[in-house]
């Protein structure tokens, strides 16, 4: 389910957010354009450029309509129907032909099936190749000056830069976005939304290393949460377990890692200057969960956890051991003593 919803907000930014932006910016400049034309080359391209400032806005009323497909196919007419116009009123020189280009692009990121975007830019280049052709065999309907062709030429030739550039670095920064939305996913409990046991896995490859540090070290382990299940049904269970673990998660620090380290059981680390700290810390999470009330549906009931503990003294000599299967055992121990307990060990 969290895949998907990252897939549903990747194409939300790739085929809303980035078309949009391109039908917006092509809309602002159609109110720069069509006053331009009106003035330097007739009403009649004016007009022209006002049809397709009016498509424009079509595209971008059902790109809000999520209608990306149809949306993306209105605006490529209007422009290649600004486009055609342009050349045979302009010529060559004019610039126009470098739009060609970017409506490629754009037919390649847009939401259509492969081949339809294949059959599309075949048309785009079979079109391309006849106006190039007939731009030879036929001048221009507009004899303009070489000034005025040079101004349309280089502020075709910025247009063009600025819509791939800002296209380019748009889409970069998506796929940046939903890679760390891949990569976040990854290191997150799908349950719980709290670290993985291999997210914890990598931070504690980390921190064990570091002697010179003290460390509060806790395996954690919901009691008789089989008969929470079996009592209440899954459902409520992973309703009981992510309520231990926002409770749990509230009393830690950012720097702090509190994981699932698998089924009801939960592995919690920080940096710690003392045993008292140590055992206050496992003392103050068991007692939070003992008197939480646990609401579901028509149910009240309460749960309780058991814990083992470690304060690992910041020293050379013990730093290699394998203090994480030590807090393991001491787990065990509380379970074996009648759980609702900590099992405590300095060492």
């Amino acid at each position: 389910m969290i895949n998907e919803q990252l897939k549903k907000d990747f194409e939300v930014k790739q085929y809303f957010d980035q078309s949009n932006l391109v039908y917006i910016s092509a809309f602002i400049s159609y109110i720069f354009l069509i006053p331009f034309f009106f003035f330097t080359a007739g009403i009649e391209m004016a007009m022209i450029y006002l049809a397709c400032m009016f498509m424009t806005y079509v595209s971008i009323y059902l790109n809000r309509k999520k209608q990306y497909g149809m949306a993306t196919l209105i605006f490529i007419l209007a422009m290649n129907f600004s486009l055609v116009i342009s050349l045979f009123a302009f010529g060559r020189s004019a610039g126009f032909y470098y739009y060609f280009f970017n409506l490629s692009v754009l037919i390649v990121f847009s939401n259509w099936k492969s081949p339809y975007k294949l059959v599309s830019i075949l048309l785009e280049v079979t079109l391309f190749i006849f106006i190039h052709f007939m731009s030879f065999r036929n001048p221009p309907f507009l004899v303009m000056s070489s000034n005025y062709l040079m101004l349309l030429h280089t502020m075709n030739v910025l247009f063009n830069i600025a819509g791939v550039a800002n296209s380019a670095y748009n889409y970069v920064n998506i796929a940046k976005d939903y890679q760390r939305g891949i990569l976040e996913m990854a290191s997150t409990d799908y349950l719980t939304g709290i670290p993985n046991r291999s997210s914890f896995t990598k931070y504690y490859d980390k921190v064990q290393d570091d002697c010179e540090k003290g460390l509060g070290i806790y395996m954690m382990d919901l009691d008789h949460f089989k008969i929470v299940n079996d009592t209440y049904g899954h459902m409520c269970g992973d309703y009981v377990l992510r309520e231990c673990s926002r409770i749990i998660a509230a009393e830690t620090k950012t720097e702090d890692m509190f994981a699932r380290y698998g089924g009801e059981e939960f592995v919690f680390v920080h940096e710690a200057q003392s045993k008292d700290e140590v055992i206050h810390q496992a003392e103050l999470l068991r007692l939070k969960i003992e008197n939480q009330i646990i609401s579901y549906e028509n149910h009240t009931f309460s749960i309780t956890i058991s814990i083992g503990a470690i304060y690992r003294k910041p020293s050379e000599d013990i730093c290699s051991r394998n203090v994480l299967q030590l807090a393991d055992k001491l787990l065990y121990e509380s379970k074996d003593k009648g759980r609702n307990r900590v099992t405590f060990l300095e060492i």
